[in-house]
């Protein structure tokens, strides 16, 4: 989760730079409801002293308010698609999850872009 944390943050980062609209904060979803507990309630206690200090950058994002961190079930968790060997029918839906959720990111991100002059859809004033 620390990588994703730290991916999320950059890439957040480069578009503001670039002048682009994010969302903030960034959702990360995971399948481990201990690591979700530790990145929201803090890494304090006993069984947290021999963590990795990479952990503590996701609890830091989390307090600033960059990221968040949502339970999704193991069955629904896209990120699968990329990171385990699945059975066919359970690649299948996961495929069909992330097309439908790439497409609905897509429209509401055309939906905010307010269109330029000179993208060809505005009228153009003859002398």
């Amino acid at each position: 989760m620390s990588q994703t944390a730290r991916t999320t943050v950059a890439i957040q980062s480069f578009l503001r730079e670039l002048n682009m609209p994010v969302r903030s904060p960034a959702t990360i979803q995971a399948d481990n409801r201990g690591s979700i507990i530790a990145s929201t309630n803090g890494l304090g206690g006993p069984r947290s002293r021999h963590l990795d200090i990479k952990h503590h950058y996701v609890v830091e994002q989390v307090r600033e308010g960059k990221v968040t961190v949502k339970y999704v079930q193991s069955s629904e968790n896209i990120a699968d698609l990329f990171t385990k060997a699945l059975p066919t029918p359970q690649f299948r839906y996961l495929v069909d999850q992330f097309m439908v959720r790439l497409s609905d990111y897509l429209k509401e991100d055309e939906d905010s872009i307010p269109a330029s002059p000179d993208d060809g859809n505005a009228k153009q004033k003859k002398d």
